[in-house]
């Protein structure tokens, strides 16, 4: 599959350039692919599964309206009720993660200077 005018396959997955841009055709396709997605995404969290969504959305104490719910709120609900429910520690540090952020991780490294050395060839 080929992006954008440029076909050569050692460019395919580079940046767009000026020289390498996509059709107006594939820029259609995208937004539809994007919509398509969008639109599912609601439909996954309409009818029951809102349902579902506000059981847990009480069960841990959070009071939202039916258009307030996302996909991305459904799912860290889920996680929410995976990590209280089963106490997976997985789904815990998932859910941690949406909602503060991972945390920054420090890494220390320590550089020392190698010098090479030199013998003369005789």
């Amino acid at each position: 599959m080929a992006f954008g005018r440029d076909t050569d396959p050692s460019k395919v997955g580079n940046k767009f350039s000026t020289d390498n841009q996509p059709t107006a055709k594939q820029k259609s396709d995208g937004w539809k692919r994007k919509k398509a997605l969008k639109d599912l995404a609601d439909a996954l969290i309409s009818g029951e599964r809102l349902d579902k969504c506000k059981v847990i959305a009480n069960k841990v104490g959070i009071d939202l309206e039916d258009n307030e719910f996302t996909l991305d709120i459904a799912m860290t609900l889920k996680q929410i009720e995976k990590a209280f429910d089963e106490g997976d520690t997985r789904a815990y540090q998932a859910a941690m993660d949406r909602l503060m952020g991972k945390p920054n991780q420090h890494i220390e490294q320590k550089i020392t200077e190698i010098k090479p050395i030199i013998t003369k060839r005789v």
